[in-house]
């Protein structure tokens, strides 16, 4: 009779020491789910697209004695520095090249090749501005946890991943290796692991 009480003493006291312990490590699925929900993935990479290039200036002096000089906008994105993209994103079929627009500033007329998107670059369209085109360009997805390592004494782990880059459009430019290997660190609190990067 005085067995029975000691045994379930000991019995919970295994318990409670095995519950402990596998808290005091971190799964691979578990850092996988901690991961995903702090980098917020998967998550939309987008481009800006500008609806109007600069591409030169000219004087309107009609009826003035005094030559106009016209200085073309420094430091703006102009046609000519943009025109190879443009004609790549154009061979797609994704944008299409409008009538320039002229805006007039004083006795000078600024020119711009104006941009506007297909019916098939309007896929993928996030969002739109008055000055540009928000345009996804392709999406980072978690891949794999590839290794955990944990220190039971100081409560932490440190566990490698990777990411993927998936549904890649036609807008997509510089687009990185796949997969990525990234690290991320953990702390073990009294609620459970939370990532600390």
């Amino acid at each position: 009779m005085k067995i029975f009480p000691i045994v379930c003493v000991l019995f919970g006291g295994l318990l409670t020491l095995a519950s402990c312990r596998s808290k005091a490590s971190i799964s691979r699925d578990q850092a996988a789910g901690l991961i995903k929900a702090k980098l917020n993935l998967p998550e939309i990479e987008t481009i800006s697209l500008k609806k109007e290039y600069f591409k030169g200036s000219r004087a309107d002096d009609e009826g003035s004695s005094m030559p106009t000089l016209c200085i073309d906008s420094v430091g703006e994105d102009g046609l000519a520095s943009e025109k190879p993209a443009l004609e790549a994103l154009r061979a797609k079929d994704v944008i299409s090249f409008g009538k320039d627009s002229a805006k007039r500033k004083r006795k000078c007329v600024y020119l711009y090749a104006t941009v506007s998107l297909t019916d098939e670059g309007r896929k993928h369209l996030v969002r739109e501005t008055s000055e540009a085109y928000i345009l996804k360009a392709y999406e980072l997805n978690f891949g794999e946890v590839t290794g955990v390592q944990v220190n039971e004494q100081l409560k932490q782990a440190q566990v490698d991943f990777t990411l993927v880059v998936s549904q890649i459009t036609p807008f997509a430019r510089g687009i990185p290796g796949s997969p990525m290997g990234r690290q991320a660190s953990f702390s073990l609190y009294d609620d459970g692991w939370r990532m600390q990067n």
